[in-house]
């Protein structure tokens, strides 16, 4: 005679709940081998005879008693006995009646589990459009062979600790990139987070830190891996680039010979050039020695030797169901030897390279940006009619120029931060040509009005000191005097808000609309004087109406900061 048992694995919720039917003649093992052929990936390296297994009688309704579950040794299911031993009755209905503990692993064992597949439903994005700027380019590529095989045979001996067994989210479905991190969150970096402790596997937000945190970049890959220490947020020792798998499908067969072809930009590749290109600017603008490229489905592990820093090394590609070795086991060796050792200087350039936004060779009509603002790979011996177009004020910086001391907040088109250039603090703005690149008319457009406002500069609003693309291209940067502190932080008096007004009409008076006016960009020196800054969104026009609208709106903003007792 059968019988029907709900079973749920100690810490999940009801919802994970799931049902067996066995014999009640048979012997507990019986059971134990049905509940393992029941959940073959839950399961998966566990053997049957692992799993221990104890009755309960906890009501569908009785969440409190599952959250402070309460095992006894006296409930414990032994393996010789029989299951009619313990259920001599047909059980409750709408019960669980069995909780399944799974064995501790070992760091080893938990390194060594499989990720689950994830789900590519049929309206899974197929674009191959990607974003071309121009950066720096590897001196030499060739494969890192060494590196898969160095983590077969390296040990994560850790006699001590035991971790419950990974908790894995099944059939992450993959539609766009952004489903890609809620997998790799979910199923790697969770879990290598909790299993390593000092390292974190994340997304980098400049907010997420301290203003003075000297670790925060100029520009900002998809994931980063900090080293986690008691003092501060931690350095990063890895670059992390995230894309969907169509885009490196390609990239799989690569032979030897390809690679270093594709290296010499030899190899008829596409848009797999501005992949590459692209996680290697990111490591040489964080100065790391290793990164990591990543579809969930396939891995490839990148070094930048420190003694050969212009040079690449990438290793064999790993697909996710590897055991030979386990890809979370490669996430680890690689942190492992980060740690280490973690820096490589940038690969400087001097000179100013132009870059490029543009599709890839096929565009499924994304909706991203397509427009070509220069050609990435002209010859940079500029003609004399170049030179004659070209803005002479514009320069190009390398990874060495600006010297950041914090970060001064985050706004649409990216990061402001505090830094020294050639010993003068300024402000910069900073502008990720990969990940922002859509603005970048924008920044122009700011830099525009500034030169247009330059005889106020350093009266009504801050002065421009230097502009230009920075890390070879890689992206661009605006830097501007410091005037003061943000409007929030100050109580003004009349003679401010007049003097407000006055800057507001001179600005009107060169036909600029802020078309931006609030707190954040109002600035106030010790002096009490009035700045205006941030003109991304500024437009030219001579409309009467909107000018008189725009000093409305200053006026009603002022007012709500006005000391009341000074202006009697």
């Amino acid at each position: 005679m059968s019988i029907r048992l709900f079973c749920l694995v100690k810490g999940d919720t009801f919802e994970n709940a799931f049902l067996v039917d066995v014999e009640k003649d048979q012997p507990v093992v019986h059971l134990k081998d049905a509940i393992k052929a029941k959940k073959p990936n839950d399961f998966a390296g566990v053997d049957a005879d692992k799993l221990k297994l104890w009755k309960v009688e906890i009501g569908g309704d009785q969440d409190d008693q599952l959250e402070n579950l309460e095992l006894n040794d006296s409930d414990k299911l032994s393996a010789l006995d029989d299951i009619k031993d313990y259920w001599p009755t047909s059980p409750p209905k709408k019960h669980i009646h069995i909780i399944i503990k799974l064995p501790l692993l070992s760091l080893e064992e938990v390194l060594s589990c499989i990720p689950p597949s994830a789900y590519y439903p049929s309206d899974t994005c197929l674009s191959l459009s990607s974003t071309n700027v121009g950066g720096v380019w590897p001196t030499k590529i060739t494969r890192w062979e060494e590196f898969l095989n160095n983590v077969i045979h390296h040990k994560f001996d850790d006699k001590i600790q035991r971790f419950n067994r990974p908790k894995f989210l099944e059939n992450v479905r993959i539609v766009v990139e952004t489903n890609v991190y809620t997998a790799l969150e979910a199923n790697m970096f969770c879990i290598l987070n909790e299993a390593l402790g000092k390292y974190c596997f994340s997304k980098q937000k400049d907010s997420d830190f301290p203003r003075n945190d000297p670790t925060i970049g100029l520009f900002v890959p998809d994931y980063t891996c900090r080293l986690i220490n008691n003092e501060t947020y931690g350095i990063p020792i890895l670059a992390l680039e995230i894309k969907r798998d169509i885009l490196l499908q390609r990239f799989l067969y690569f032979t030897d010979s390809d690679l270093e072809e594709f290296g010499k930009r030899k190899l008829s590749a596409g848009y797999v050039y501005d992949i590459i290109g692209q996680i290697y600017n990111y490591m040489s603008s964080l100065q790391l020695q290793y990164g990591i490229l990543s579809s969930y489905d396939n891995h490839w592990f990148l070094y930048r030797p420190k003694n050969n820093n212009t040079e690449l090394r990438i290793s064999h590609p790993l697909a996710r169901d590897s055991t030979k070795p386990p890809v979370l086991k490669s996430y680890a060796y690689l942190a492992w030897i980060a740690q280490q050792d973690p820096i490589s200087p940038s690969h400087n350039s001097n000179r100013r390279q132009t870059f490029a936004l543009q599709q890839g060779q096929q565009n499924s009509g994304s909706g991203q940006l397509s427009r070509s603002l220069s050609n990435p790979h002209h010859n940079l011996r500029s003609t004399s009619s170049d030179r004659e177009n070209q803005d002479p004020t514009e320069k190009g910086f390398d990874c060495s120029e600006f010297k950041f001391e914090c970060s001064l907040g985050n706004g649409q088109t990216g990061g402001t931060y505090r830094c020294k250039f050639y010993g003068q603090t300024i402000a910069l703005k900073t502008l990720d040509l990969y990940k922002n690149g859509r603005f970048f008319d924008q920044m122009k457009k700011e830099i525009g009005i500034y030169k247009r406002l330059s005889k106020i500069q350093g009266k009504y609003i801050p002065e421009l000191v230097c502009y230009g693309y920075y890390g070879g291209g890689m992206g661009y940067v605006m830097g501007m005097t410091i005037v003061g502190t943000m409007l929030n932080f100050h109580k003004i008096a009349k003679w401010q808000k007049n003097q407000a007004l006055n800057a507001l009409r001179i600005i009107h008076s060169h036909n600029i609309l802020h078309n931006d006016i609030r707190e954040e960009n109002i600035l106030v020196n010790d002096e009490g004087n009035i700045f205006f800054i941030d003109f991304g969104k500024s437009i030219i026009t001579d409309k009467k109406k909107l000018f008189r609208k725009e000093e409305s709106e200053l006026s009603s903003l002022l007012n709500c900061y006005m000391n009341m007792q000074n202006n009697l």
